[in-house]
Order: C-alpha cells, then structure tokens, then sequence
C-alpha cells in the first residue's frame, strides 16, 4: 500500500555546502520497457486497490510516475515509484513489480536504495576533484528519503531525489558525512552536482 513520502527530519547541524546544484540530473522522459508508464502504473495500483479498499480502486488516478528507484535489498526489477495522483500534489511512493508485460502494485513496500558506496565515491571524486576521497559507509544502511528540501534549513527546494547520507574520508578528514541526492534513469545511478558536508 502506498505511504505518504517521509519528510527528512534528520537533525540539521552545521552543513557546508561542497558543491553547489549547477546542473542538477533532469528526471528521464522515455524510460520505455524499464519503468511503468502512467497508464501501467494506473492498471497495477488500481489492481492492488481493489483487492484492498475496492470501494476506492476506481477514484484513484495516476497524473504521473516521477520516476523509480532500485528497493534496497530486493531483486533487480522492483521498484520504488514516487507517483502524483488527480487532486494530491504530494507524491506517494508505490513499490511496482514487472511481471511478465505486465506491472503489479506490491502490498509490501520497499525502501528506495541509494547509489552504491562505489558509485557515490566515484561522483564525489570527480565533483570535488579530489581522488584521495573514499565513501567508507552508509549512514542509512543503503536506505534513502525522497525530498525536494535543499539548504542548512531545508527551506530551499531543488528538483525531487532521493536524499542519502554518507560516511567519507576526505584525506584531510577522516570521518566526513556528505549528504546528496540521487535519482535513476533506469539503467544507472545519477548524482546531483549538490553535495553537503554535514
């Protein structure tokens, strides 16, 4: 069943920002075959509401799919979907399967998984220009939260990602945490140019 999107509420503390969101990873138009389109996403959600609050299955209606994250421990194939619904502008996340041609809405949910320590490493390496870095954990245990709240007072808004934290060592600090944000363009991982130290 669909979850309201959690509001980050992690306790701010001095953040400075690394490196400002120049050109921030656009959300992917055509993502055919890898993620559901809105009108597959209408079929499987509405089929999961029916067998749940069937009263409700035929007032629910898909305006979008944002986009899709990998579940974090899950098998390649599920994924975790923001969706804006007619008349609620605040987007739900659905855990959407394919099976077969066919997508399903899944009961249980899944956690939106952050890019890979490797991947995260990479992207910060070449952001700050500094090949001596090395993401050494996950503050989250690989789990993320979708937001479009930016800045030290997270009043700012920027494009809607997932926001992940993450332990670094900087060479010159050995117990950094970065906190950036992430989306998918169904094939790899992309990483905003907009990075924090916390």
């Amino acid at each position: 069943m669909a979850r309201s999107i959690r509001v980050a509420t992690w306790a701010v503390v001095l953040s400075v920002p690394l490196v400002q969101a120049q050109s921030p990873a656009s959300t992917p138009q055509d993502v055919s075959g890898v993620w559901p389109s809105t009108a597959e996403a209408q079929i499987a959600i509405a089929g999961l509401m029916a067998k749940r609050a069937p009263e409700r299955a035929g007032t629910v209606k898909v305006d979008r799919v944002l986009g899709c994250l990998p579940g974090l421990k899950e098998k390649p194939g599920v994924w975790v979907c923001p969706v804006i619904h007619a008349g609620n502008a605040k987007p739900l996340a659905w855990t959407l399967v394919r099976q077969g041609s066919q997508w399903i809405a899944r009961d249980k949910d899944a956690e939106p998984a952050c890019a890979p320590l490797k991947v995260a490493e990479a992207a910060f390496r070449q952001k700050l220009s500094n090949q001596k870095l090395r993401v050494t954990g996950e503050v989250d245990d690989g789990a993320g939260l979708f937001t479009s709240d930016r800045g030290i007072t997270r009043k700012e808004r920027g494009p809607y990602r997932l926001m992940c934290r993450y332990e670094v060592d900087t060479g010159l600090v050995e117990d950094a945490l970065f906190l950036t944000y992430v989306w998918h363009d169904g094939q790899k991982y992309l990483i905003d140019s907009d990075v924090e130290r916390w």
